[in-house]
């Protein structure tokens, strides 16, 4: 898959690379497409070096670390990507809509409204949709909620996204949110209550008690006794 941006310079990798090592480096303008090429990383060797890179957006000047991770997930989805770099960029708004907090600015209003849309999108890859379903549940708002819902209602949902839907509406929370997987029964199989007798067959009934006395003590039966 081509990188992100296409085009990548190594020495600015390099240098951005390095940058990253210091506790709270903040990128500038001109630095903020490497930044976010190195947050859509998905090797493994890469992860921590990812997770580096999407903090310090949340230190960079708002407006243009949206634009520039709009403009990275745009260049994902467009060239095919399988979902792993673009569901990082997601996650990576996700943060960015998050940090505007209960009276968000015009950026993070822009963040959320980008993960919104990839939820929705009909060619959204799995794992950048369900990206999109946990950033929107710790987003929260009503919003999120709609958007959530919608997606609920859409339903075909694969196995994991629905699992991952049904917490993400619970975080949201709300009646609509709510009321979703209790009456339809079909996102993520909730645990039954233990019974409390201790039989070892599964399923038997509850051995009924003797409502006064001690119990009977069975015979012992004899090693070789057929019944």
């Amino acid at each position: 898959m081509p990188a992100v941006p296409p085009r990548l310079d190594p020495v600015d990798r390099d240098r951005i690379v390095a940058a990253l090592q210091a506790a709270g480096y903040t990128p500038g303008r001109r630095d903020l497409a490497t930044v976010v090429a190195l947050a859509a990383l998905t090797g493994d060797r890469d992860e921590a070096l990812a997770l580096r890179a999407a903090r310090a957006l949340l230190r960079a000047e708002a407006v243009a670390a949206v634009a520039a991770s709009r403009a990275g997930l745009d260049a994902a989805l467009a060239c095919g990507d399988d979902g792993g770099a673009a569901a990082r960029l997601v996650a990576a708004l996700g943060q960015l809509a998050r940090a505007g907090g209960d009276a968000p600015a015009a950026p993070a209003r822009e963040a959320a409204a980008t993960v919104r849309a990839v939820l929705a999108a009909d060619g959204t890859p799995p794992r950048a949709r369900r990206a999109a379903i946990v950033a929107l549940g710790k987003l929260g708002g009503d919003d999120a909620r709609d958007a959530l819902c919608a997606l609920w209602d859409r339903g075909g949902l694969p196995a994991d996204q629905r699992r991952a839907l049904v917490e993400a509406l619970g975080k949201v929370g709300g009646d609509d949110a709510r009321a979703r997987p209790r009456r339809l029964g079909a996102g993520g199989r909730q645990r039954r209550p233990r019974r409390r007798d201790h039989r070892s067959r599964a399923g038997a009934p509850p051995r009924p008690r003797r409502p006064h006395g001690r119990a009977r003590r069975r015979p012992r039966r004899a090693v070789d006794d057929p019944r």
